[in-house]
């Protein structure tokens, strides 16, 4: 069996800040990655992505675990502070999946860093910012294509992803 990237939902005791809450379509967006990154990325050990209920709102890499821990209090609190930035001019679940998008891929490189001992080039921090799992997943899927074809720049159509940019 193929190691990669497995999704573990763990049922909220907190209701949703609102009924738009965004928690379920991160959850599916979520599922979504883990299931192309585990097609294109072969992994010692296995990664997984946890949605849980935390004391605190975050989103972290627990090395120990293998596991980015995202807790709904942060999605909610992302949910309540774009609300109040954007006050109607736009949409707010879509941002927050965005958020949740940039954020996760973050720390799936502080993931794949640690698993596959990485050489890191400066501070890990800033590494992760600026390394995209995407791309390195697609890089293989561009390397036999046609003149023409998608490539590494455009990562982002080939996994049928909208993000926005966050980071540089």
């Amino acid at each position: 069996m193929k190691r990669g990237f497995r999704i573990n939902v763990h049922p909220s005791k907190r209701a949703p800040v609102t009924r738009l809450s965004p928690r379920l379509e991160s959850e599916r967006l979520v599922a979504t990655m883990a299931s192309e990154l585990t097609e294109a990325i072969s992994l010692p050990e296995e990664i997984q992505f946890s949605f849980e209920d935390c004391s605190f709102p975050d989103m972290y890499y627990d090395d120990e675990s293998h596991s980015v821990i995202m807790s709904y209090q942060w999605i909610d609190d992302m949910q309540l502070i774009l609300a109040h930035q954007l006050r109607g001019r736009g949409d707010v679940r879509e941002m927050v999946q965005n958020l949740v998008l940039a954020v996760l891929l973050h720390e799936t490189t502080h993931a794949l860093i640690h698993m596959l001992k990485i050489p890191v080039t400066g501070r890990e921090e800033d590494d992760a910012d600026q390394f995209d799992p995407r791309a390195a997943a697609s890089e293989r899927r561009c390397a036999q294509s046609a003149p023409g074809s998608p490539t590494v720049q455009n990562n982002v159509e080939i996994f049928g992803w909208r993000t926005i940019r966050l980071f540089g």
